[in-house]
């Protein structure tokens, strides 16, 4: 298996950075935290992509508050060692 190489295409400062893969799929990294910072990483699932696509940035604004506000929602979906590899 090759190995999957990212290429950040936007960021939001201190809100969120986006990637794309080399096989085309997307990943977002939401800042979070308030006195300690940390990243909550996880890949784009289809909805969320045709939504990027559509309303742009402001779409990656809304949904990382909402990754912020329930981070529970999506602890299933982070990517432990997301910047290590990247």
């Amino acid at each position: 298996m090759s190995k999957i190489e990212m290429n950040k295409i936007d960021s939001s400062s201190y809100n969120w950075i986006l990637f794309k893969s080399n096989n085309d799929k997307l990943y977002l990294s939401v800042i979070c935290g308030g006195v300690g910072l940390y990243s909550v990483d996880f890949q784009l699932n289809d909805d969320e992509s045709s939504s990027y696509f559509i309303r742009g940035n402001s779409y990656l604004d809304n949904l990382a508050s909402n990754v912020r506000d329930n981070q529970r929602l999506f602890r299933s979906r982070h990517i432990d060692g997301f910047h290590n590899e990247n």
